[in-house]
């Protein structure tokens, strides 16, 4: 693990300020923009998410309203997937 640098600062007219060498400020700025697309990407996919589990709860909702005659049926698509949703 690399060591910790402490910032250098200064005080201009009472205001504090952190200097950063230019190849410093690159690399913070590079990191902000990466924490950016990142970010983005994980709200597209918590979206996607979102969508999933509607869907999936619309599935659930068809499969416990549809009646079905299991007795008559030894390998019952509904019974499969219903048990799958279920596991």
């Amino acid at each position: 693990m690399r060591n910790r640098l402490e910032p250098r600062r200064a005080t201009i007219d009472g205001q504090e300020f952190v200097l950063l060498e230019p190849e410093q400020y690159e690399r913070l700025a590079a990191a902000r923009r990466q924490h950016g697309a990142h970010s983005s990407q994980l709200s597209r996919l918590r979206e996607q998410l979102n969508a999933a589990l509607r869907r999936l709860n619309a599935v659930r909702r068809v499969l416990d309203e549809t009646v079905t005659t299991c007795e008559t049926t030894p390998d019952c698509a509904h019974c499969a997937v219903k048990s799958a949703l279920e596991s």
